[in-house]
């Protein structure tokens, strides 16, 4: 079964927000260096952006995504798309931890006491049900 890489794009862009998408495509474009592709077009790194996107939301193999997603705007295989996808999830990494401050110990101390136990179950049992979901064991 083919897809469209316009319907791969729309997945995306339906699962993650605007402001998020576009501060994450920003700082992988000025930060994924040297990535794998024999013809590296103006639209390259936007590419393997979305595809690795949707390879973490949808769980389906790069080789899969590679031979379906149909209209590419540049020619890729499935081992530089593998190779690229490493890039830029160092890439997200980095730009996470730009983003996020995981706090202090005494925040957590804090945040615990004051926590809502009967929302925190929910929340918990919300993350269960993803990670039952996912491809990522956990």
């Amino acid at each position: 079964m083919s897809t469209t890489f316009a319907s791969v794009t729309l997945v995306v862009k339906q699962t993650v927000s605007d402001s998020v998408f576009n501060s994450l495509y920003s700082f992988v474009r000025a930060n994924a260096k040297r990535l794998w592709g024999t013809r590296q077009g103006r639209r390259f790194i936007e590419l393997n952006f979305i595809l690795t996107l949707y390879h973490d939301i949808k769980c389906i193999g790069y080789k899969r995504i590679i031979n379906t997603v149909s209209n590419l705007p540049v020619p890729l295989s499935h081992v530089s798309f593998a190779h690229n996808a490493v890039i830029i999830r160092r890439c997200c990494r980095e730009w996470a931890r730009s983003k996020i401050s995981p706090g202090s110990r005494s925040d957590w101390t804090t945040a615990a006491r004051f926590a809502d136990r009967q929302s925190e179950s929910k929340v918990f049992q919300q993350i269960l049900n993803f990670q039952k979901k996912s491809c990522y064991p956990g």
